[in-house]
């Protein structure tokens, strides 16, 4: 995979003559990466000798939408107008009502889907549907019909937004047919329709906006002879599309046009204009079914070319190329799509607890889970695990620097050992599996990019009933974005964001911070040597003032865990040095919270821990003791806090400790729980009393 500099805008025009035929359709390509120090990245311009051009798509770092909309050059500047077409576009108020109505449905759709992976009895999953999901689905059913009913008798328009009023209405009685409460229990299928609800929704809003969808990766061409830009397709992301739109820049309009059929869906292709009133469109890349790390997940789409006329509105092309329905959308397949989780037997959560009721003491059991993440060459490395007890929920969000590279947060339900997974998989084009870097901010929907290396930059807040994401600079140098993300488990999506603190702590924060659940709020360790309180009321980081001095936070080596039962900080790590990190020398930094003070303890077998990673632990408030993930054959680490000293506890099998997996206690099961970034899971019941504690050697 390509991880050098790339330029941050497409070019704007290349004729066939000056690009070298790409590869035969489905030969591994990759896609372009991107200068991140850019605010726009992968974006196209189209720039007129007189001085005019168009530009459109690409991802915005900072933007709320990830979008930078349309814009024109006028005296040498890129100026946005996307809020003068709306205000000029007579459906535009239509087109907000349907998406405000499609982020209801995927809400919805969220609460029955994790209704579905609870594994409840059918008569309890049908109370549960009818509490609150339901009337949901009833109130949406009614809403959209409402609005297919005001937008059917819309009048004042003219031909083209009635041609668009038709387009929508169409995508609108699609979805109300699946629209409609559960007369039963949930299953795959209905889930399944619903999601493809929530995307006609979509389809139908994005007829009616005023500026097509957002895209990246999809150049301009200058039309000469009507005096009119051209798009056609691009990469969403996490779909595919090979839709085709005007802009007339006299009138100040994007159009959309409807061919009978198309090219297939794609994206970095190359486009170029005759002169006269065709268009030509050939190469660019495909999603690839399956791949591996190391290796592309794009495809070649062809070096075929496809003639587009403008006074036909239709595609040809001389080629043995199948044809494809224009305005369709071309998403990845398999374990990239949450359907692909509800494969199998149904959950049962009767079934997993007598499982889990007969795990023995102090044995770290395999639970094996059915349909896992696509993991084993591109795992969700360098995360952690978080615990949410409202929903009782396992999160895990990671896959950054070499790995998966995806937006997703997965869910594992412990009452039913599955996984799911919220949405479909979102990538960063030429980054996946680069030891690059990824944006900053949104993603067109409404998604923070992973980070390199996320473990321990996010936890669960029981008060907020959200996950909070902590650091999102993530470019050794390009400050675009310090902001704290907040993630809703209970129907799996990302709501706003917040300014962190000023002083949280360096460039490098998300790296060399970590952050834990507290009593009274999320506690955040910097590299810096702060540490700092998450008001939950305000919605801000307010630093804890103490006395003494902190360490600071090394990059993958530092540990945080929290001890409830004297209400204190506990901080190892290993001293800040390039690349190697320093050695650990068994300390452990201690904050009180109560005193505010800072204290240093050299627990009894210190000196003997040098160079261990340290990073996870879990407190067992049953057994008051600090479960580290470390393990020797037989052997697992721990600090006994009352004895002040380090110690080793015998524990059979072996979990899947690292730099990816997570560790947490579930104090309502009474298990440790480790889950790894391939989607390897363990569970483990401590038995203090059997599991021979002795001093540390």
């Amino acid at each position: 995979m390509r991880t050098g500099i790339i330029l941050p805008l497409l070019a704007a025009v290349l004729s066939p003559a000056l690009a070298a035929d790409p590869p035969r359709r489905g030969a591994p390509i990759g896609a372009p990466g991107a200068d991140l120090r850019q605010l726009v990245i992968w974006g196209s311009e189209c720039r007129r000798p007189e001085g005019k051009g168009l530009a459109f798509g690409g991802q915005h770092q900072t933007a709320d939408d990830g979008r930078p909309h349309t814009r024109l050059l006028q005296n040498g500047k890129w100026v946005a107008i996307h809020e003068q077409l709306r205000e000029n576009n007579p459906l535009q108020k239509h087109r907000d009502e349907l998406w405000a109505l499609r982020t209801r449905l995927r809400d919805a759709l969220g609460r029955a889907r994790y209704i579905y992976f609870q594994g409840r009895t059918r008569d309890k999953e049908i109370v549960l549907l009818n509490e609150d999901v339901n009337p949901k689905l009833k109130e949406l059913s009614a809403a959209l019909d409402k609005s297919r009913a005001a937008l059917a008798t819309l009048n004042g328009l003219g031909p083209y937004q009635t041609g668009q009023r038709t387009a929508a209405l169409a995508h609108i009685r699609a979805a109300l047919s699946a629209v409609k409460p559960f007369t039963g229990r949930t299953d795959p299928a209905r889930l399944a329709a619903i999601r493809q609800a929530q995307v006609s929704i979509e389809m139908a809003a994005e007829a009616l906006d005023a500026e097509p969808p957002p895209r990246v990766c999809s150049m301009l061409v200058y039309h000469a002879n009507t005096k009119q830009y051209l798009l056609f397709g691009g990469d969403h992301f996490d779909y595919l599309t090979n839709d085709l739109w005007l802009f007339d820049p006299a009138k100040k309009r994007w159009s959309q046009r409807h061919p009978k059929l198309a090219p297939e869906p794609r994206a970095n292709h190359t486009i170029a204009s005759d002169g006269g009133g065709k268009i030509t469109v050939y190469g660019g890349y495909i999603y690839r079914a399956a791949f591996n790390y190391g290796k592309s997940s794009y495809a070649s789409a062809g070096p075929e070319r496809w003639t587009y006329d403008l006074g036909t509105n239709a595609w040809t092309t001389d080629a043995d190329q199948k044809p494809h329905p224009a305005n369709t959308r071309s998403y990845r397949a398999g374990k990239f799509l949450p359907e692909f989780y509800m494969k199998g037997k149904r959950p049962d959560a009767a079934a997993n607890q007598a499982r889990l009721d007969a795990v023995p003491a102090n044995t770290w059991v395999a639970m094996n889970p059915p349909q896992r993440p696509q993991a084993e060459q591109m795992g969700r490395d360098w995360g952690t695990s978080v615990l949410d007890t409202d929903n009782d929920l396992i999160l895990q969000w990671g896959g950054g620097h070499s790995a998966h590279g995806g937006t997703d947060v997965l869910h594992y339900h412990p009452s039913t050992n599955r996984w799911e997974q919220p949405y479909p998989v979102e990538y960063c084009l030429g980054l996946i599996g680069s030891t690059s870097h990824y944006p900053c901010g949104y993603n067109f929907n409404g998604h923070p990019w992973i980070i390199m290396h996320a473990y321990k930059s996010y936890a669960y807040e029981p008060a907020l009933k959200r996950m909070v994401i902590t650091g999102r600079n993530v470019n050794w140098k390009y400050r675009h974005d310090f902001s704290f993300y907040l993630y809703e488990p209970a129907v799996g999506q990302w709501g706003k964001r917040y300014p962190l603190h000023k002083d949280i702590g360096g460039v490098h924060y998300y790296l060399n911070s970590r952050v834990i659940q507290g009593d009274n709020g999320l506690l955040y360790w910097t590299r810096s040597r702060k540490a700092l309180r998450l008001n939950t009321n305000a919605l801000r980081w307010e630093p804890i003032k103490f006395e003494g001095k902190l360490p600071g936070c090394g990059t993958d080596g530092g540990g945080l865990v929290y001890d409830p039962k004297r209400n204190r900080m506990m901080m190892v790590t290993k001293p800040w040095k390039p690349m190697n990190q320093g050695v650990f020398d068994g300390k452990i930094h201690v904050l009180d919270l109560k005193t505010r003070k800072v204290s240093v303890l050299t627990p009894k077998g210190s000196g003997k821990l040098k160079n261990t990673f340290l990073r996870e632990a879990a407190y067992n408030p049953d057994a008051d003791i600090f479960l580290w993930a470390w393990q020797a054959p037989g052997k697992m680490l721990a600090y006994e806090p009352q004895g002040d000293r380090w110690v080793t506890l015998d524990i059979a099998g072996k979990a899947p400790f690292g730099f990816s997996s997570g560790h947490v206690y579930d104090a309502k099961r009474k298990l440790h729980w480790v889950a790894s970034g391939k989607g390897h899971v363990y569970c483990m019941r401590l038995d203090l009393e059997t599991a021979g504690m002795q001093d540390l050697k």
